[in-house]
């Protein structure tokens, strides 16, 4: 049994470029496919298990806004196991195919979704981060000021057990 990035490419790869996707790689058994803009990226992986005859796939989904990562159960289609077990080279295609139908009717709006629902969240910039970065000791002080925060009264012990030290 034998899956190629032919094969895959074949079965899922078009559907995917039809929808804006780019193969990218195959890496210890992974099939990447992204799809990028200014705004959002999205991948979609084909994976092989490591140590089974399992296929599976992973969505991504994320924007400058936010976003996430899910699997075919999260796709909420009554499936309470992701992962195809295959024993031939025939199993191999029918579940590439299987895969292809359920990431297009399913996978890809539940993507584009995720993306149109991150689109009101607040957007952190660059500029943002380097100010944070070069201002961020008088930020902490005026945090601690205007909260009224101090550390009397505690114990080294109860920090470390904040932090589960």
């Amino acid at each position: 049994m034998n899956i190629t990035t032919n094969l895959v490419k074949k079965c899922i790869g078009k559907m995917l470029a039809d929808h804006g996707f780019e193969f990218i790689r195959m890496r210890d058994g992974d099939w990447e496919f992204d799809k990028c803009s200014d705004q959002a990226y999205q991948k979609v992986f084909i994976c092989k298990h490591r140590y089974d005859n399992k296929l599976y796939f992973e969505l991504q989904s994320y924007s400058r806004k936010g976003g996430g990562c899910f699997r075919v159960e999260d796709l909420n289609m009554g499936f309470t196991d992701d992962e195809w077990h295959y024993s031939s080279q025939e199993d191999i295609e029918r579940i590439l195919t299987q895969m292809n139908e359920i990431i297009e009717q399913y996978g890809i709006p539940a993507m584009d979704l995720v993306i149109e629902k991150c689109k009101d969240n607040y957007i952190y910039t660059d500029a943002m981060a380097e100010q944070v970065y070069n201002n961020h000791a008088e930020l902490a002080r005026n945090f601690i000021e205007e909260n009224a925060i101090t550390g009397d009264g505690c114990e080294d012990s109860d920090i470390d057990n904040w932090f589960l030290l």
